[in-house]
C-alpha cells in the first residue's frame, strides 16, 4: 500500500476520534512500526497536521478543527474523476478491471463512503461513436511506446485501406475520438476516426 493510502487511513481514524497510533497503523497495512512512525511524520511535518499524542489513550488526535488534507472532498478532483469515468465509459473501457481498481481506489481517497463518483457528475455528448476497447488500447500503447501502427481504416462505406501510421497525438472531441498521425500512404499528417479502425 502506498504512502497516501496509510496517511488518508490514519487521518480518516483521527476524524472519527479513534486515536490511532504507530502500532495500529503498522498492523493495517503490514508495515514495520519505523515506516509508521515516518508516516505520522510526514503527516505532521510535511503536511502540518496539527498532530499531539494523548498519553491515556496511547493515540494521536488533532489540535485544531478543521484540518483537511490535500484533494479530501475536493470538488475539483470529483469533477475530474467523474469526467475520466463518462470518458472511459464512452470509450468502452470501463469494463477494463485496471480501470474499475483504479476507480474505486481513488474513489475512496477523495470521497471515503461513496461508491461511485456518478452520483455527482452526469457527462453526456450529443452524438458519440463507440471505439472498440482492443484498438483504443493498441493505439495508447502505440502512442506510449513510439512505435508504427499498422491500421485497416475504413475510409468511407465498403472501402478499407491498409494503412502504416506514426502516430502522434490522440483527440477527443465532442463525444468522437481521432488519432492524429502520419500516414506514410498519404504522406501528410491526418485525422483518423478511431470508431472506423476496424483492426489495429
Amino acid at each position: 500500500m502506498s504512502l497516501l493510502e496509510r496517511i488518508y487511513f490514519f487521518h480518516s481514524r483521527i476524524h472519527n476520534s479513534g486515536f490511532p497510533n504507530a502500532s495500529e497503523l503498522a498492523a493495517e497495512f503490514e508495515v514495520s512500526t519505523a515506516t509508521a512512525h515516518r508516516d505520522i511524520n510526514y503527516l505532521r511535518d510535511r503536511l502540518l497536521a496539527p498532530l499531539s499524542f494523548d498519553q491515556q489513550k496511547n493515540g494521536y488526535y488533532y489540535t485544531e478543527t478543521g484540518f483537511s488534507l490535500p484533494f479530501e472532498e475536493s470538488s475539483k478532483i470529483i469533477l475530474f474523476l467523474g469526467i475520466l469515468t463518462s470518458i472511459a465509459e464512452e470509450a468502452g473501457l470501463s469494463e477494463l478491471p485496471e480501470f474499475d481498481q483504479l476507480r474505486n481506489k481513488l474513489t475512496s481517497l477523495v470521497v471515503p463512503g461513496h461508491q461511485y463518483l456518478e452520483q455527482y457528475l452526469h457527462c453526456e455528448w450529443v452524438e458519440t461513436e463507440p471505439v472498440d476497447h482492443v484498438t483504443f488500447m493498441s493505439i495508447i500503447n502505440a502512442l506510449l511506446e513510439q512505435k508504427q501502427l499498422t491500421v485497416v481504416y475504413a475510409q468511407e462505406l465498403h472501402c478499407l485501406t491498409n494503412r502504416t501510421l506514426d502516430p502522434l497525438k490522440l483527440l477527443h472531441y465532442q463525444g468522437r475520438w481521432y488519432l492524429y498521425a502520419w500516414c506514410y500512404l498519404r504522406q501528410s499528417r491526418r485525422l483518423f476516426h478511431l470508431s472506423r479502425i476496424q483492426k489495429a
